[in-house]
């Protein structure tokens, strides 16, 4: 069973990474979209520090680091598992995803894993080459075993955070508010929108009990060789919440199955 499990896994990823790459006018508008996008920050930045060497322990050159490695980040996450479970939800798709051998969260699971890989290839990649012609100083690649850690333990969080939320559309069936809801709550806490220093105090007393700070502020902190007080705090927060999530998904997502197998037969 495992095999099975492990063989459409690595099919299915591969077939999303082929059927994205198809569409080649696509592929080049995502390309230029984010490589505008990722030069805008890099320039509102500059106009930002004005001159200054350092703004809240972070230099200059660290700013745009910060900013490259967010943009390779931004394109690994599962961030679309939540809208295709809402369509399947929305379209009554969802039953015929149910019947077949292999659990539906592999099957999206498997997908986001094809996504995140051409989003690497015609994103990451790209922003990581670009990088070259704006920051001079190497990153410490010396951290990258525990920054690849953090980052898988934040694809947990995030995979199961939109398990949550495209289960919660069968219940609201507004699957909108809550994507805004989300995008929202994860740019302001997880440093998406500003590294985390740069908040007041009391506002990064909160930040502390919440897992957001692992996916981007800590793993680039890392690479940049910040230091991070409490690293061990925030790994047993990030651990806690996805076991809690966990338990959260599997009790709406049974509740869910039931309400199908009952309207549907």
């Amino acid at each position: 069973m495992l095999r099975k499990n492990i063989e459409y896994f690595a099919l299915n990823t591969w077939l999303t990474v082929r059927t994205r790459s198809t569409y080649h006018a696509a592929t080049i508008l995502k390309l230029c979209v984010n490589l505008f996008v990722t030069i805008l920050y890099i320039y509102l930045w500059k106009a930002i520090y004005n001159g200054r060497e350092i703004i809240n322990d972070f230099t200059l050159p660290d700013m745009l680091a910060y900013v490259f490695l967010l943009r390779v980040l931004r394109n690994l996450y599962p961030y679309e598992v939540s809208q295709s479970y809402g369509n399947l939800i929305r379209t009554g798709s969802i039953a015929t995803m149910l019947l077949r051998p292999v659990r539906i969260e592999l099957q999206l699971l498997s997908a986001a894993a094809g996504n995140a890989i051409y989003d690497f290839c015609f994103c990451g990649l790209p922003s990581l080459m670009l990088s070259c012609f704006f920051v001079k100083e190497p990153l410490n690649f010396a951290a990258f075993p525990i920054v690849l850690f953090w980052i898988f333990s934040s694809c947990a969080f995030i995979f199961l955070l939109e398990l949550i939320i495209g289960t919660l559309s069968f219940y609201t069936q507004n699957l909108w508010g809550l994507g805004i809801f989300k995008g929202t709550m994860i740019s302001f806490f997880s440093g998406e929108l500003l590294p985390i220093h740069f908040y007041p105090a009391r506002i990064l007393a909160l930040f502390q009990w919440l897992p957001f700070a692992s996916m981007y502020y800590i793993p680039v902190a890392l690479f940049l060789e910040k230091t991070v007080e409490k690293l061990g705090i925030y790994f047993v927060i990030l651990w806690g919440s996805n076991l809690f999530l966990l338990l959260i998904y599997a009790l709406l997502a049974r509740r869910m199955i039931h309400h199908i197998a009952v309207q549907g037969g």
